[in-house]
């Protein structure tokens, strides 16, 4: 598929590799466009996810969904503008896939990139739930060394957060 056309989201269950590369490269396509036009980022992620997707990475709270993604997304967008990601490689797994991500941007001025790699569990053609494993050493060295980040990206989730409850990722595997 062209990278210009829209895609509506994964498949149903990726259960051939032809159906995961397909899942692969439009997770790619979202993240190709990253933090350049946060629009379409969130509309081509959030549209994708169950309500009540668990969101689970480093540095960040445990958050559900649609609303979940924009408040671990968009202070990061803010500190880091053009803040883009390539996949690397990837995998399936028995309950969806495994993507490796190659995440660069711009903080203070300075280059700051990390990798990531996303487990994804798909229910039907939707995101049920993404556990991003990554070391933060490199993130949090860039963010240390621009105090006024740190400040402004504190004050970003703070104010956008809004979590009751803290869902495990166990809970989106036995949906």
């Amino acid at each position: 598929m062209s990278t210009n056309v829209p895609r509506p989201g994964p498949p149903a269950q990726a259960t051939s590799p032809e159906q995961t590369a397909e899942v692969v490269g439009w997770f790619s396509d979202g993240w190709r466009v990253g933090a350049t036009d946060q629009r379409r980022f969130f509309e081509h992620f959030g549209a994708c996810l169950t309500p009540d997707a668990v969101l689970i990475q480093p540095l960040s709270p445990v958050l559900r969904g649609p609303r979940g993604l924009r408040e671990l997304f968009e202070p990061l967008f803010r500190i880091m503008p053009d803040l883009r990601g390539e996949v690397v490689r990837w995998s399936a797994s028995q309950d969806g896939l495994f993507i490796q991500l190659a995440l660069h941007g711009t903080l203070g001025g300075r280059n700051v990139e990390w990798t990531t790699v996303d487990h994804i569990l798909l229910r039907g053609n939707l995101i049920a739930a993404r556990r991003s494993y990554f070391d933060p050493l490199p993130l949090v060295v860039a963010l240390l060394s621009r105090p006024a980040a740190v400040v402004k990206l504190l004050l970003l989730m703070m104010l956008g957060r809004t979590q009751t409850r803290t869902p495990s990722y166990a809970d989106a595997q036995e949906q």
